[in-house]
């Protein structure tokens, strides 16, 4: 069954139909039958050069990539792990580490490099501004378990 095929409010695995599904934070819900787990997410493509403590060619290798992210929680500051500044960037993106510099890698090497060296080892997400890209699909990945037939 493609997601395209569920009617609303209709879980993807046990075909439940609910108004409202169990919300566990901004971007996950369960459903209260049988506790799939829905993750609500996106992709991004930067459109302009991020706010940052990079160098600007570093921070200018972003720009036409897409990346997965999703949604902060909150409009609350960031953290400049350069120095540990607090930054108000507003409404922003989270783009797992990982995943990111695996896509940077291919266009900038050493842009990937720097972030490879100066990211502190704590860090697992890179924010990117609401206003420094914007989206390119909304998605739901689902984690199903399992339902035996009685």
């Amino acid at each position: 069954m493609k997601e395209t095929d569920l009617k609303p409010g209709e879980c993807p695995n046990c075909h439940a139909r609910f108004l409202v599904f169990n919300r566990i934070d901004s971007d996950t819900e369960e459903c209260p039958a049988c506790g799939c787990i829905m993750f609500h997410a996106l992709n991004i493509r930067v459109t302009k050069v991020p706010a940052g403590p990079a160098p600007p060619k570093i921070r200018e290798a972003w720009v036409d990539l897409n990346l997965p992210a999703r949604k902060t929680p909150s409009k609350g500051p960031d953290i400049d792990f350069t120095n540990s500044d607090m930054v108000l960037r507003g409404k922003s993106y989270l783009v797992p580490l990982r995943f990111a510099l695996e896509i940077l890698e291919k266009k900038s090497p050493e842009a990937a490099q720097w972030f490879r060296v100066t990211c502190p080892s704590w860090m697992e997400h890179l924010t990117f501004g609401a206003n420094e890209v914007e989206t390119v699909e909304e998605y739901c990945i689902y984690d199903m378990p399992q339902i035996s037939p009685n």
